[in-house]
């Protein structure tokens, strides 16, 4: 395998975790937010919380279907976006497919 080969093999393996580390981010994001919402009192507030943590949720979903992979990375992205799905639910906010069958908050 030449240098640049290798480079570029790197390069892609570098992208790639560094996309599963930005999805791991956003839903850690989101549930730090809905646990921020659980100890407001001003609903208002609150409500703008949860529509922030659902944005959060969504921008996952479009991402995640883009994005190349490995599979135990996938499988973590799954796992967190699965239980962010649940809470979310358990608030009364309805999970939907959309028109290209990903699952969106809203």
């Amino acid at each position: 395998m030449s240098l640049l080969n290798n480079y570029v093999k790197q390069w892609r393996d570098e992208s790639r975790r560094l996309g599963a580390f930005s999805l791991l981010i956003e839903l850690k994001r989101a549930d730090f937010l809905l646990d921020i919402a659980d100890h407001i009192f001003d609903i208002e507030r609150r409500e703008n919380l949860r529509k922030d943590a659902v944005k959060s949720y969504n921008t996952v979903v479009v991402v995640l279907a883009a994005e190349s992979l490995s599979p135990t990375e996938r499988s973590n992205v799954n796992r967190r976006l699965d239980s962010l799905r649940t809470r979310l639910q358990r608030l009364g906010i309805v999970i939907e497919r959309n028109d290209d069958g990903e699952l969106k908050a809203g």
